[in-house]
């Protein structure tokens, strides 16, 4: 692959072989001393916030399979989508911006409230 990258020699393509040292010296910023660290480390409430959602989703979902799915009123879809969102790279990595994260919160909040809507309708309906 190198071979033919190299007999490209327009500039487009600058191909080398990597090394942790190099790999560790790149620093993402998109301004200064304000480094793209991660997921871990710079958005762990975020986080824990799916993780929790996911949760609570996936118990949603097995209660809706028992139930019955209802054809109006509140449902899991917007929790499902809301997390669905949350699998994009940036999300995953913790590189979005402050107020795309903010927008994702908000997102798997609102999923949150129908999904909480949904349940109480089935405790109410169901019992």
């Amino acid at each position: 692959m190198f071979s033919y990258l190299e007999s490209l020699k327009d500039g487009r393509v600058n191909a080398l072989y990597s090394t942790p040292s190099i790999y560790t010296d790149a620093k993402y910023a998109d301004k200064p001393y304000a480094y793209w660290t991660g997921y871990f480390t710079s958005r762990p409430a975020f986080e824990g916030y799916v993780r929790v959602r996911s949760a609570y989703y996936l118990a949603a979902r097995q209660l809706e399979f028992f139930k019955g799915r209802s054809t109006s009123g509140p449902n899991i879809d917007a929790l499902a989508d809301a997390l669905t969102i949350t699998q994009h790279h940036d999300v995953v990595s913790g590189t979005q911006r402050q107020h795309v994260a903010d927008d994702y919160a908000l997102r798997l909040s609102i999923g949150y409230k129908e999904v909480y809507m949904a349940y109480q309708q089935c405790c109410c309906n169901c019992g």
